[in-house]
């Protein structure tokens, strides 16, 4: 059970880290959707479903949609590179800053061994990468 609500707080995490980016930099954000499956409830554009192994924020697009031509200052695909590349990492980062308030420094080498396990597992796909 506490496994699950890790979870669904890694997931809220993510969410919200992202929808906040998207906020600071002036984008139209569109909808925030926290969940899979029917919709259960509906606040302004927040959505909640069922099955909270996912999420995302839907930001104005105009490659994806029609837009006023005053509107394209809030537009996600007229924003700086920069932020267009900020805002899908602004969920790790979330999620980094919450990893090193519960462990601390220890976050920090725990999150540089997962990198060493993808580079293990890589190179001897044969042999136990958690060596």
């Amino acid at each position: 059970m506490l496994l699950l609500l890790a979870f669904v707080l890694a997931v809220v995490v993510h969410v919200l880290s992202m929808a906040i980016a998207l906020f600071l930099c002036g984008v139209t954000i569109k909808r925030i959707s926290f969940g899979l499956g029917p919709v259960l409830f509906k606040v302004g554009i927040v959505t909640v479903s069922p099955l909270l192994t996912g999420g995302s924020v839907t930001a104005l697009d105009s490659r994806v949609e029609s837009i006023y031509e005053t509107d394209l200052p809030q537009a996600f695909n007229h924003q700086p590179m920069c932020v267009q590349v900020w805002v899908p990492l602004s969920g790790v980062f979330g999620l980094g800053a919450i990893a090193y308030l519960l462990l601390g420094t220890a976050a920090v080498p725990t999150f540089l061994s997962g990198f060493e396990q993808i580079i293990r597992g890589a190179l001897s796909p044969f042999e136990v990468a958690q060596g």
